[in-house]
């Protein structure tokens, strides 16, 4: 009786054993750990693009005494300064020269060119001239007859060059004082004119680059 009760536990914790067997002459094995995936490779960054070369322009803006011309705005292409109270100018330009190079100076001087639809080469480190202008003058007639029609007007410019030279027709002007008497015209080719419209008394005067002349009484007469 004893002996059947001893098997029958034996059986009995035999069948109900789950736990993992170990091989034979060794420990029971675990699962390798799988292997980390390898970063992905970055990137390199792009090179910065070099910024363009710059040129400096400057120099020295002077009348034709040699004096410096302050506040005269220097183009050079699309660039520009104004000179300061030395008459020096800079700016920075991408361009080594340019061909549209002006200088707008303040009343009283003469631009370079005159005419701002014409410009000069211009490139690092050129001094410029232009002219001052030291008077305007014009003479008109004391008198004008109605039947005259258009008479001429002289008219003079004079630079600190010592230079007179007539007018260009765009900036002079020529005003009057009552433009039903007398009536102004720009320059043909013999200068400006005036015209007497009807009897009376008028005064006129011109002006050229901001510099103006003495004012002049005409009178028209039948």
């Amino acid at each position: 009786m004893i002996a059947f009760i001893v098997v029958a536990a034996w059986l009995s914790t035999s069948c109900h054993d789950d736990g993992p067997t170990a091989p034979s002459g060794g420990a029971p094995q675990r699962p390798s750990p799988s292997p980390s995936p390898s970063p992905s490779p970055r990137p390199s960054p792009s090179p910065s693009p070099e910024p363009p070369a710059t040129y400096t322009y400057s120099g020295l803006v002077t009348d034709g005494q040699g004096r410096p011309v302050v506040g005269a705005r220097v183009r050079g292409g699309p660039d520009s300064a104004y000179t300061d109270t030395t008459g020096r100018y800079e700016f920075r330009s991408q361009y080594s020269s340019v061909v549209a190079g002006n200088v707008y100076p303040p009343d009283g001087y003469e631009p370079k060119p005159w005419s701002p639809t014409e410009s000069f080469p211009l490139k690092p480190g050129d001094n410029i001239t232009i002219r001052r202008i030291t008077s305007v003058t014009i003479t008109p007639p004391a008198t004008v007859r109605m039947v005259w029609g258009q008479l001429p007007v002289g008219a003079h410019v004079s630079f600190d060059t010592g230079q007179t030279e007539g007018p260009h027709t765009d900036p002079f002007r020529m005003t009057s004082s009552d433009a039903t008497v007398i009536k102004p015209g720009g320059i043909t080719g013999a200068g400006p004119y005036v015209t007497g419209l009807k009897e009376g008394t008028a005064s006129v005067s011109a002006r050229y680059f901001g510099v103006s002349t003495a004012t002049f009484e005409i009178q028209v007469v039948p």
